[in-house]
């Protein structure tokens, strides 16, 4: 009876290592994103692994985890090294190679709880509404390995973790892209209002004495109000002006405010005494 049952089990045994032995080694696990900032703005969160804190899945998952940067900056040579808990383990991974705005490549060392390398990529590729965004890693499973597959599926344990990284490199990227936007619009802003500057504010002195500052009616007090304010940006602010016909009389009460405000850079488009105001 004994020796019946150590042939069965032993028959079993040999129909699992058969059956294991079928299942297919190499494997790819991948997802994708469409994220809506440009393929530079994404590629410069993936090729340097201090900013994976940011987005990674597994961020978190120990709050006593031991993480180490070595090698390269960022980019080619970049290496990363962690070890955590059991949710996290312990490995490393190391840039390969990297095609700025277009390819990532890792590669991925598991060192605890068990050892094994894999290659990870991203792969980018621009569009007229953001970047695509590929996630993929591949590998190859010895034979624990595909004893290992037949009851932990990898699409449901690592699947999520890839979908919920995508979702959070989202976020991250179009943050990244909105700070460049505001900051672009803000420099241009500056550079329209540095220019501005650089331009004379045009007084017009009618024979009434009413003021009209590029445009627009101004009293005294207003137009001495804005001159210093306009100093205050630009020292060398300067000014035109324009004395109608009949209102020379009005010119030196004018010329006075506007020394007052801190303008010197005075151009006089005037006839005759208007001018020895200045």
């Amino acid at each position: 009876m004994l020796k019946k049952i150590l042939i069965a089990v032993a028959v079993l045994l040999v129909g699992l290592v058969g059956l294991i032995a079928t299942r297919p080694a190499d494997f790819k696990l991948e997802r994708n994103a469409k994220i809506g900032a440009p393929a530079d703005v994404v590629f410069a969160q993936l090729n340097d692994f201090h900013n994976w804190k940011a987005w990674s899945p597994w961020e978190g998952k120990d709050p006593a985890q031991v993480t180490k940067f070595e090698g390269a900056e960022s980019g080619v040579g970049a290496a990363y090294f962690w070890s955590g808990n059991d949710d996290v383990g312990e490995g490393r991974m190391t840039i390969t190679e990297a095609k700025p705005s277009e390819l990532v490549t890792i590669k991925l060392e598991f060192l605890k709880p068990f050892a094994a390398t894999n290659i990870t990529t991203f792969t980018l590729k621009s569009g007229a509404d953001g970047t695509d965004v590929n996630w993929a890693m591949t590998g190859t499973n010895d034979f624990m390995g595909k004893a290992v597959s037949m009851i932990m599926d990898l699409e449901k344990m690592v699947g999520p973790d890839f979908e919920k990284g995508l979702e959070k490199l989202k976020e991250v990227s179009e943050a990244a892209h909105k700070k460049q936007l505001e900051a672009a619009a803000a420099a241009a802003a500056a550079a329209a209002a540095a220019e501005a500057a650089k331009a004379p504010i045009e007084i017009s002195v009618a024979k009434d004495g009413k003021l009209t500052v590029d445009g627009s009616a101004m009293t005294e007090a207003q137009l001495v109000e804005k001159l210093k304010n306009a100093v205050a940006s630009n020292p060398n602010q300067g000014v035109a002006l324009v004395v109608e016909a009949g209102a020379n009389k009005q010119v030196p009460k004018v010329v006075d405010a506007i020394k007052g405000a801190g303008v010197s850079n005075i151009a006089l488009n005037a006839e005759g005494g208007a001018k020895q105001a200045l």
